[in-house]
């Protein structure tokens, strides 16, 4: 980034005294991450940051938050941003309790869940001593047998 172009990031942020974060306080995606235009070309304010104090993000990596107060997508500082693969990533979310999706809320807590708690054991109890084939309990509890097999097998509902 040229002096301009520094100047113009660095007025983009605050730093918070508590935890030394650079609080991106302009442009932000729908996912809080602080973007800006440099050279025609939208960016996100962390992955810029970290390309201009850090270097170069190495090809096929992410960049990752490491705040101190924990990850904080509108951080800029280098100081708290570390490459990493997507599963790195990943790991991250899950060990901050951010993850959403398939498997954050388990079994009948799920918004999508069609089965309770107590027809996943009834199911593999009626499996388990052979008084109903995986077809017939799909058509009983009108799941699919793709579903039904990880059931039964302890994929999902793995809590019970």
């Amino acid at each position: 980034m040229e002096c301009e172009a520094l100047d113009r990031f660095l007025s983009k942020i605050e730093i918070d005294e508590n935890t030394g974060c650079w609080i991106w306080v302009a442009a932000k995606d729908g996912d809080g991450y602080g973007t800006i235009k440099f050279q025609g070309t939208q960016y996100r304010a962390h992955r810029l940051s970290y390309e201009h104090f850090v270097g170069p993000i190495p090809e096929g990596f992410v960049v990752r938050h490491n705040c101190p107060s924990g990850d904080n997508s509108s951080c800029v500082n280098p100081e708290h941003l570390l490459a990493g693969t997507h599963q790195d990533n990943m790991r991250d979310m899950v060990a901050a309790g951010r993850h959403k999706g398939k498997g954050a809320c388990p079994g009948e807590r799920h918004g999508n869940a069609k089965l309770t708690d107590n027809d996943v054991e009834v199911i593999r109890l009626l499996h388990s001593t052979k008084q109903m084939k995986q077809t017939e309990l799909c058509l009983a509890f009108g799941i699919s047998s793709g579903m039904m097999s990880k059931i039964v097998n302890r994929k999902y509902w793995r809590h019970i």
